[in-house]
């Protein structure tokens, strides 16, 4: 699975706009391909089964595909993380009950969980903007800009991410990129996944579990 090169948090949506706006940025030419509305679920046991052993499993809906993903956190490299992702379609669509779903990825979480029953712990409802940025002809990065409500058992919040991916640019061009966004906009470098992102801000993380 592709990750963004980059990920910032914005101020407010009104920086969506101003971005949008240009047209132009840093050179390349902004394009609006699609909006999408993305609803995952992330799920573990009432024990906190799955971060204890350094996994997330979520659920995700876009229109009528369905996919379920697996994230492991494998090791720590000086300060950086090493994880592993895995996804899977699910050409039934969203299960009813997830814990009869039977695959891969719910045959490994099984596993980890010891059959114990799964819950839904954090809901993200992703309002997308995608915006392809083009150099000439040619495509070079891809542009998310996430409208992000999260949903907790208690309380919800309201989360706005810029993310960069590159489509074939070297570092160089990253770099340079990432350079133009910081300088230009009200941005702040995130590293936190959405998943740790939603769970510091609705104060559910569990006590005493690390990741």
């Amino acid at each position: 699975m592709r990750k963004p090169d980059a990920r910032f948090v914005a101020s407010s949506p009104s920086v969506f706009d101003q971005i949008q706006e240009y047209g132009r940025l840093g050179g390349y030419e902004l394009r609006l391909r699609e909006r999408q509305l993305l609803v995952t679920n992330y799920f573990d046991t009432g024990q906190w089964d799955l971060l204890r052993a350094k996994s997330i499993m979520r659920l995700r809906r876009s229109h009528r595909a369905c996919t379920l993903g697996l994230t492991v956190l494998s090791k720590r490299k000086a300060d950086a993380k090493v994880i592993d992702e895995i996804e899977e379609p699910l050409p039934d669509g969203y299960p009813e009950k997830i814990n009869d779903l039977d695959c891969k990825i719910m045959r490994r979480v099984k596993k980890v969980a010891e059959h114990r029953q799964l819950l839904v712990v954090l809901t993200i409802e992703t309002n997308r903007t995608v915006v392809d940025m083009f150099r000439g002809a040619e495509r070079r990065f891809e542009m998310l800009l996430d409208d992000v409500e999260f949903v907790g058992s208690r309380d919800q919040r309201r989360h706005f991410e810029v993310a960069i991916e590159s489509v074939g640019a070297d570092e160089y061009e990253i770099e340079a990129l990432l350079g133009v966004l910081a300088s230009g906009f009200c941005l702040e470098p995130l590293a936190e996944s959405k998943f740790e992102c939603g769970l510091r801000l609705l104060r559910a993380w569990p006590v005493g579990v690390e990741w």
